[in-house]
């Protein structure tokens, strides 16, 4: 990577942090586009994983964990504003990438890159990360034994 391009890092993280804010302020109180957006920055796990691996300098791999950190932050709590079925809806369709998301950052915490207080930040921000999956797949697996038990009652009612 040039001199030149290694300038652009912390710009374009700070444009990443902007963007994050703007496309959660944009949604405003509209489930089905903060929906979208978690979605989105799901996918864009993937895209920064990928980038990842490709990062030639420490700096710009920092970068990009960093920006890794916040994208699962960022889901982490839009969770918590949506409301039952729009939580429902977002942990199907991103626990893949989030649970990709945790295992990655697990990885990088027992990293030899990291000095002791990187590896202690990302070894609390993965236990956050693997809590808040538990937790989203243990809720996921409660509301669909409820709909199970739900539909048996219907069904005998029925007869």
């Amino acid at each position: 990577m040039s001199k030149k391009r290694q300038d652009l890092i912390d710009s374009t993280l700070e444009r990443y942090k902007a963007h994050l804010k703007e496309a959660e302020s944009l949604s405003g109180d509209r489930e089905q586009l903060k929906l979208k957006v978690g979605e989105a920055v799901a996918r864009h796990l993937d895209v920064l994983q990928r980038a990842y691996d490709r990062a030639g300098s420490e700096r710009a791999k920092q970068a990009i964990r960093a920006a890794i950190e916040r994208a699962e932050e960022h889901n982490r709590l839009l969770l918590q504003k949506l409301d039952l079925v729009s939580q429902q809806k977002l942990i199907r369709n991103t626990a893949v990438r989030q649970a990709m998301a945790c295992k990655f950052l697990q990885k990088e915490a027992s990293s030899s890159g990291l000095n002791d207080t990187e590896k202690l930040h990302l070894r609390d921000r993965v236990k956050d990360c693997q809590q808040n999956i538990k937790d989203n797949l243990k809720d996921e697996l409660q509301e669909l034994q409820d709909m199970k038990k739900q539909s048996s009652h219907e069904e005998i009612s029925a007869y």
